[in-house]
């Protein structure tokens, strides 16, 4: 592991945006500083957490819950009474590489950059050699080749700026993007848990019953067992969770984990294995595809379809790590054509992050579905965006409860395009387990189910096709939500009339072949 180079404070906060042609202009956040660290190479050449305790002795630095140490970068409050960027100048220890404010941006997001990391996005028929001699060129090393074919994420070379090293990138024909390497905290978008125990799942079946005190509402559900009458699901049919990773030895979920063939599926870590090291993943895995008819815990959406679980950091994670995770499925969506596939994203980005939109818009065009939760901050989305839901490509899903109303914390907006079951959903968790949480994490694998189960009765209809479906034939949610009108989607995402209606387009499609045959002459 090597030392990380020291870099210059910078003077202009602004980069060019290359890839959506616009401009990007920041500024200093006043009450917390990221900081990166040197690793210990006399030792493990990894972090020990004595070297972030070892920091709060500067005067005016308080304790953070914001760091990764196996990466050595940390987030530290402070009193807002100092300039950050002076304090940057002279903050000053063997352990510490570099440091920088947070950043706000234009629609009032907190950023968190490493101050000394870009990344880079080249042309894809670029050579690796030519891509390895520009970076070089311009002084940079490569810290990760990104699982991205063409993609880097590189260091800032000694004395030069963050912002001026992703304007030099940018200005080279052969890059499609370059943009800073970015960290994201807590962007699993649970919303606390209100109760202990629930062992209805009301969201698939409501018969008004009462759960943690609360009567719910008969027929406020996603109608999935008539749709189970039609299809529980197809294997060749992939709920891809890119998530916190799953329990890989989950009773209720291993039966449907699709064969890894030694693949690594873990974009967070080195080791290969996408196991589980919180909940939230093994959670909405359940929701989606957990096994029905075992007589064990509970039944997803689409119990016959294969889980494909990618593990990711929620907790203190790189975005370029996101989006090579949702590269990773357009690349298998190429190679198994027999397949399809459906990206469940409970999570958010802090912000329009160039390499998680473009994966996305990549990935769109080779027949995949992705789906991510609108948030739970209960916020307007049309003045306050929570990205990515709100891009145009994806399925934007919000939460509802019990009752068909939208959940407290659920955020809401035009850019919204359905909206499911989100309230004390019971579902799998680490260690053969069992849960509750709430969120518009938990709403949205209900959404991916569906969509699994439109595709599982017809493979033929393409993924914009599916979307629409799903978008389409729901269940009236404005009655119970008046003052939100035009914001939670079409709609209650219905498992039953989805099916149906693939069903019909399936026939239409039989007939319209026959009707164009010409007649054998006798």
């Amino acid at each position: 592991m090597k030392l990380r180079n020291k870099v210059s404070i910078p003077r202009e906060f602004s980069y060019f945006d290359k890839f959506q042609d616009r401009l990007i202009e920041l500024t200093p956040d006043k009450d917390e500083l990221v900081v990166t660290l040197q690793p210990n190479l006399e030792e493990t050449e990894s972090f020990k957490p004595a070297q972030f305790d070892s920091l709060t002795a500067f005067e005016g630095m308080l304790s953070t819950n914001k760091f990764n140490s196996k990466l050595g970068i940390a987030v530290f409050n402070f009193t807002p009474d100092e300039d950050l960027l002076e304090v940057s100048e002279r903050l000053e220890t063997p352990d510490l590489a570099n440091s920088l404010p947070a950043w706000l941006d234009s629609d009032g997001n907190k950023r968190y950059l490493i101050p000394d990391e870009v990344t880079v996005q080249f042309n894809d028929e670029l050579p690796v050699e030519v891509m390895e001699e520009i970076i070089a060129g311009l002084g940079s090393e490569i810290i990760v080749e990104q699982r991205t074919p063409g993609y880097y994420t590189v260091s800032v070379p000694p004395e030069r700026t963050l912002f001026g090293m992703i304007n030099e990138f940018n200005q080279r024909e052969e890059v499609v993007f370059s943009e800073p390497s970015e960290i994201s905290f807590d962007d699993d978008l649970v919303a606390p848990p209100n109760d202990q125990y629930f062992n209805k799942l009301w969201g698939l079946r409501n018969n008004g019953q009462i759960v943690n005190g609360a009567r719910g509402k008969k027929g406020i559900d996603i109608d999935v067992l008539d749709a189970w009458d039609i299809t529980k699901g197809d294997k060749s049919v992939v709920l891809a969770i890119i998530d916190s990773g799953m329990d890989m030895t989950h009773p209720d979920l291993e039966p449907n984990l699709l064969p890894r063939n030694g693949e690594d599926w873990d974009f967070a870590d080195s080791d290969g294995s996408p196991d589980d090291e919180g909940s939230h993943g093994t959670h909405v895995c359940g929701t989606a595809g957990a096994v029905a008819n075992n007589r064990t815990g509970i039944a997803g959406v689409a119990p016959n379809c294969s889980l494909m679980p990618l593990r990711i950091n929620l907790t203190a994670g790189k975005n370029q790590n996101r989006a090579d995770a949702i590269n990773y499925v357009a690349a298998q969506a190429k190679y198994h054509k027999n397949r399809r596939y459906i990206v469940n994203c409970s999570w958010r980005a802090s912000k329009d992050f160039t390499a998680i939109t473009y994966a996305i818009k990549r990935t769109v065009k080779s027949n995949v579905i992705i789906l991510f939760a609108a948030g739970n901050k209960g916020d307007n989305m049309d003045r306050k965006p929570q990205y990515p839901g709100v891009l145009p490509e994806v399925i934007c899903v919000a939460s509802i409860d019990s009752r068909n109303r939208k959940a407290r914390k659920s955020n809401y907006g035009t850019q919204v395009d359905i909206c499911a079951p989100g309230v004390n959903v019971y579902s799998t968790v680490p260690k053969n387990n069992y849960d509750y949480k709430s969120g518009t994490s938990m709403a949205t694998p209900h959404v991916a189910g569906v969509a699994a189960l439109v595709w599982s009765v017809n493979k033929k209809l393409t993924s914009d096709e599916v979307r629409k479906i799903v978008e389409n034939n729901v269940k009236d949610v404005y009655r119970d939500n008046r003052r939100y009108r035009g914001k939670l989607g079409k709609g209650r995402v219905n498992a039953h009339l989805a099916v149906l209606k693939a069903v019909e387009a399936r026939s239409n499609r039989v007939f319209s072949e026959l009707a164009a045959l010409e007649p054998v002459s006798e």
